[in-house]
């Protein structure tokens, strides 16, 4: 057998029978497979066991036989490994195979008496184990009535019994198939809803506890609220029956006020009055007296339910009140409970006295909380509290303060060991140990005293002392180091300043010798032009409006001296200057003939207004002067920083004005040009 044999045959088995299904393994009607799955012996042998096989192989003539359904059954796995075409133990290749059963008297398979024969046909001579249809004749001998048909012929099926049964037992299996689906489909949707059924009964069921839960932990929540608020009104001892009837007597009042017609005025005015006698009166009323009092008044007021909800409604305000204010007493309880806890988890075992003092009143503190008694109570400790936090303040003041002196005390001594008063410093430290380890804060305060008076009596010096003393030292050094300093850069300041003082005396001479050279050319000018007016003089007039068609340039220097008024207000007192050389130039314009240029340049010392401005005349006069030349007179007394503008008929008069040239001085240049007719 090949191994393409042998996995096909386990293929066969495991499919007929372990799994059995014939729509998922059988391919078609006319395989064996189909065949071995869809024939009644195949439930038979499956169902039954102890079944006997009689199946033979005669190897003769090659051919299986046998009866029954278990021999059947064991054949089906042989025949479906016959492959034509296939060569086995050396013969020629597997050319046909046969398959046969025998039939009852209606010519159909006889089921009930099963009998069969197979066999398988190799190429070459034609010998009895190569004759094909010799598998017949063994059949016929199995057979009932000596009757055979021939079921599979070369692996496939021929009979058309077979074929019409194998294809009822897949419509079959196929209905089965879809009943089971039905039902798997069916089971598995009543799972779901049970499922759901489940969940939907366990949320009710979970909500139902989480109400329930709710509502228990709402009525425990409401139980002791209820215990609490009457746990605190515990605390509230009751009212004497005549302060209750002057209570009511107050709220009916107040009621009358605001309801003057719910009751009888006359009426309800005898029964205050009747009531307050009795209660004012000398003579001494029992409690069933006080009481009776009380209710036949509380009865008359009573008829107004008005006056019944007014009263409840005060009621209830004086109890929440109360309620209130002893809320504000607990958490005053609470906060003093908090801070002697925390004062017993950091300094315990500093004050033994103390200690037993805040364990006393934690114990005070904590059986009030669980029996509560009066609200008086709760006041007294909180005020024994108060007290007790002053003490340990105290403590914690004058306990680090007494270590920290007998430290002092044993650097004193360490700095006076061969003093007289070493012994005494020595006696005050086995003293002073000692009070610090009994810890009595009225003991430690004294010694805190003491020392100070001791080391002030005795002149010793504490590292306190010697610390400031090196502070103050070097204090000092810093402060004259520092004024040093400043007298140096003083000193500095003033040099730099004369220095920078003999750089301008020395560029204001280097500018005072141009200005004179200026005033040379100026004179030479004049001179010019007088003579120029002399040899002109027949026809002034024409010469004159000539002239006074070009450029006319003024300028003079302004230096400012300091004074009382600031060297700042220069500025303000050069624009006044500025308006008079205006007017001078506006004169000249409009008067040329009544006006001449000597009388304009001899005006101009008029600016010398005030004995702080001193201005000196630096004029040039440039008669035809060059576009260029004009640029190069305003270059020369350096940029402008102000100008101005305006005209008189149609000449034009411009004024330029620098600040800083020279020592505290300022240029001013006044230029004019005159169109004349």
């Amino acid at each position: 057998m090949s191994y393409k044999q042998f996995c096909k045959l386990i293929y066969f088995l495991v499919t007929l029978f372990l799994f059995g299904n014939i729509n998922s393994f059988a391919s078609d009607e006319g395989d064996v497979l189909s065949f071995a799955l869809a024939n009644p012996c195949y439930q038979i042998a499956k169902d039954t066991k102890n079944l006997k096989s009689d199946l033979k192989y005669t190897s003769t003539i090659m051919v299986y036989e046998g009866s029954g359904c278990k021999s059947l059954m064991d054949f089906m796995p042989i025949i479906s490994g016959w492959e034509l075409g296939s060569r086995e133990g050396g013969f020629r290749p597997l050319e046909s195979t046969e398959f046969y059963m025998g039939v009852n008297e209606n010519g159909e398979i006889d089921w009930k008496n099963v009998s069969f024969a197979g066999a398988k046909t190799f190429g070459g001579n034609k010998t009895t184990y190569t004759t094909v249809g010799r598998s017949k004749v063994r059949c016929e001998v199995k057979s009932q009535i000596k009757k055979c048909v021939q079921i599979i012929r070369n692996n496939k099926i021929i009979n058309e019994e077979v074929a019409t049964l194998i294809k009822q037992k897949k419509i079959k299996a196929k209905q089965i198939e879809i009943e089971k689906a039905e039902e798997k489909r069916i089971a598995e949707e009543s799972r779901i809803l049970e499922e759901k059924r489940k969940a939907e009964e366990k949320r009710i069921a979970e909500e139902s506890r989480i109400l329930e839960e709710k509502r228990k932990a709402e009525e425990k929540r409401i139980a002791e609220e209820k215990r609490i608020v009457e746990k605190k009104l515990k605390l509230i001892k009751p009212e004497k029956i005549s302060i209750r009837i002057k209570s009511l007597i107050n709220d009916i009042s107040s009621f009358v006020k605001d309801n003057p017609t719910e009751y009888d005025i006359l009426e309800v005015s005898e029964i205050i009055i009747k009531t307050q006698d009795k209660i004012n009166g000398n003579s001494k009323l029992t409690d069933n007296e006080y009481n009776q009092l009380y209710q036949e008044l509380y009865d008359f007021a009573s008829k107004s339910s008005k006056f019944e909800s007014f009263f409840k409604i005060n009621k209830e305000k004086q109890k929440e009140k109360n309620l209130n204010m002893i809320d504000e007493l607990y958490v005053a309880l609470d906060s003093t409970e908090v801070s002697l806890k925390d004062y017993l988890k950091n300094n315990l075992g500093e004050n033994l006295s103390i200690d037993e003092k805040v364990v006393a009143t934690l114990k005070t503190i904590d059986n009030e909380k669980n029996n509560p008694s009066t609200i008086s109570q709760i006041n007294k400790i909180i005020n024994n509290s108060g007290i007790l936090f002053n003490e340990i303040n105290e403590f914690k003041t004058h306990y680090p303060l007494a270590k920290k002196n007998i430290d002092e005390l044993k650097y004193i001594l360490s700095n006076n060991l061969t003093s007289d008063t070493a012994p005494l410093i020595i006696e005050k430290i086995k003293l002073y140990e000692k009070i610090i380890n009994d810890s009595e804060t009225q003991s430690l305060k004294k010694i805190n005293q003491e020392f100070t008076n001791f080391v002030n009596e005795n002149n010793f010096k504490t590292r306190d002392l010697i610390k400031k003393e090196k502070e103050d030292k070097l204090a000092s050094e810093n402060f004259l180091a520092e004024e040093k300093k400043k007298e140096e850069n003083k000193k500095k300041t003033e040099e730099e300043k004369i220095a920078e003082e003999k750089v301008e005396e020395s560029d204001f001479e280097e500018w005072n010798r141009k200005r004179l050279e200026r005033g040379d050319k100026l004179k030479k000018a004049i001179e010019e032009a007088d003579a120029a007016r002399d040899l002109l003089a027949k026809n002034a007039e024409t010469q004159r409006k000539k002239r006074l068609s070009n450029l006319w340039y003024s300028a003079f220097t302004c230096r400012t001296f300091k004074n009382d008024y600031g060297q700042d207000n220069f500025v303000n007192q050069l624009e006044p200057a500025a308006e008079i050389i205006k007017g001078q130039f506006a004169e000249l314009i409009k008067n040329p003939d009544q006006y001449s240029e000597a009388q304009y340049l001899s005006s101009i010392q008029a600016v010398n207004r005030n004995s702080w401005i001193e201005c000196s005349n630096d004029f040039e006069i440039i008669v035809g002067a060059s576009n260029k030349e004009k640029e190069n007179l305003i270059n020369y007394y350096a940029e402008s920083k102000w100008g101005s503008s305006y005209k008189i008929g149609n000449s034009r008069i411009q004024f330029w004005k620098r600040r800083g040239t020279g020592i505290g001085g300022s240029v001013i240049i006044v230029s004019a040009e005159l169109q004349v007719n």
